[in-house]
């Protein structure tokens, strides 16, 4: 059971979602923003159910991410590493809110199927994507009434899901610029909370739900992004945490925090072994997630993805968990680029005031708001300098880099509480600056590591 409690408006005003933040001064009303409280409190609460649970049998396929020949190589070389999370079973009923959920999606995966790629040679964006998203629009309001519409008991039936339905059209990448990145993500999770918000989602709701969820939509997005050579959006290029993801990565490591307490766990440092791997790949989010990364990019690892390989250094799964959902704070929730893209409704997800539910100042960008902005932009520069501008950024000082973003940030392994995690998403990161080159090889072979997660 679930003690997660949202707000609500007595008056349930649905409205069909509108932009609000279009500069720096949105974004600064934004962090004090009824949303931002609401999402925070939705993703903190998911990552506490989700600790120690499998992913169910069935989510993941390992055809989706390997060849035949890698499944007959890594599948003879499996290592005797006990998972010791909450059995899943694969045949167990869906309750009617998953199914429902994952009936959208698997509608969605099947205009894939029926929008093949246009042919010729293109790196990023194949335009028979937009032909997909055209497709989406003109499904998706009556997918919405046949799936989500007979679970909802509340008032209002036909504005509600016009407000929802916003947020997962927009999970699923961008139409005009062909990209997918942590902004629909995070859009997906909006659809999600706005579907615990009115009580579709019910307090029996548990971790293996949610990681069902979650798993279908990164099988769909997945989907989208190899058959449509989808850019990444807002991409820091390998100086990034993930092309497309995060969620997933703060999902995964909470799966795993009980391993710290056992004498044979899965430890972080086991990404860089595609047996190990591969074995993990149907049952937990982060190796799921790296094992996409291994099937997409070629190159060592340290090179393609040197911010995942410095964190497999970190000893602990709560140790990662805690970087990741300050990372998610810094460079998502606090990211212009990321966030100017989220738009508020009437009731889900609406631009009000968290402390006293008062309406926000809306600017449309078009006009003299500079007397209004003044204070707001200057005091917002304040904490930007104050503030990592990338986690993966650091600052030599006599040759050296600053003391690192794991020791700043994490003062203990010890498991989270609720309270803790909910703090971790609220607090900013510590500054440090100028970007590291390259990692580079030492002697013997061994990569320099440079992102300041790891010693």
């Amino acid at each position: 059971m679930t003690d997660i409690q949202f707000s609500l408006p007595q008056d349930l005003l649905f409205r069909e979602p509108e932009k609000r933040i279009h500069d720096e001064y949105g974004l600064r009303l934004f962090q004090s923003s009824t949303a931002l409280v609401e999402l925070q409190k939705s993703l903190s609460t998911i990552t506490s159910l989700v600790e120690g649970v499998q992913v169910p049998r069935g989510v993941f396929s390992v055809n989706d991410l390997y060849t035949d020949d890698e499944i007959e190589k890594y599948s003879h070389e499996l290592f005797d590493l006990p998972y010791n999370a909450a059995p899943s079973d694969g045949n167990t009923p869906l309750k009617p809110c998953v199914q429902a959920v994952v009936s959208l999606l698997r509608q969605l995966s099947t205009l894939v199927d029926c929008t093949p790629p246009l042919p010729g040679p293109r790196r990023y964006g194949n335009m028979a994507c937009r032909d997909w998203h055209r497709k989406l629009e003109s499904q998706l309001n009556k997918w919405m009434h046949e799936f989500i519409g007979p679970l909802y008991s509340g008032a209002r039936r036909d504005q509600y899901l016009l407000e929802l339905q916003w947020y997962i059209s927009n999970a699923f990448g961008s139409m005009e610029r062909l990209d997918y990145g942590t902004g629909h993500e995070l859009n997906y999770l909006a659809f999600l909370t706005g579907l615990w918000k009115v009580g579709i989602l019910p307090r029996t709701v548990n971790g293996s739900d949610f990681l069902i969820m979650f798993g279908h939509y990164y099988n769909l997005t997945r989907k989208l992004i190899t058959t449509y050579t989808l850019e990444p959006a807002g991409s820091h290029g390998v100086w990034g945490l993930d092309d497309h993801f995060h969620i997933i990565y703060i999902l995964g490591s909470s799966q795993l925090l009980k391993q710290d307490k056992t004498t044979t766990s899965v430890l972080p440092k086991y990404v860089n072994n595609r047996s190990i791997v591969y074995q993990y790949s149907t049952t937990n989010m982060y190796f799921n997630a790296i094992a996409f990364i291994y099937k997409v990019k070629k190159g060592a690892f340290f090179e393609h993805s040197p911010i995942l390989y410095d964190i497999s250094s970190i000893k602990t799964w709560s140790k990662i968990l805690k970087g990741m959902l300050k990372m998610y704070q810094a460079e998502v929730f606090g990211k212009f680029p990321v966030v100017q893209h989220f738009y508020f409704g009437g009731v889900l997800f609406p631009w009000t005031n968290a402390k006293d539910g008062s309406p926000l100042p809306i600017s449309t960008g078009d006009e003299d708001v500079s007397k209004l902005k003044t204070e707001a932009t200057q005091d917002w520069k304040v904490r930007e300098e104050q503030q990592v501008h990338a986690p993966w950024i650091s600052n030599p000082i006599s040759g050296s880099a600053t003391q690192s973003f794991q020791d700043q940030v994490i003062a203990s392994g010890a498991r989270m509480t609720d309270h803790e995690l909910e703090h971790a998403m609220k607090q900013p990161c510590t500054s440090i600056s100028n970007r590291p080159s390259s990692s580079s090889a030492q002697a013997g072979g061994i990569p320099t590591t440079k992102a300041p997660w790891a010693k």
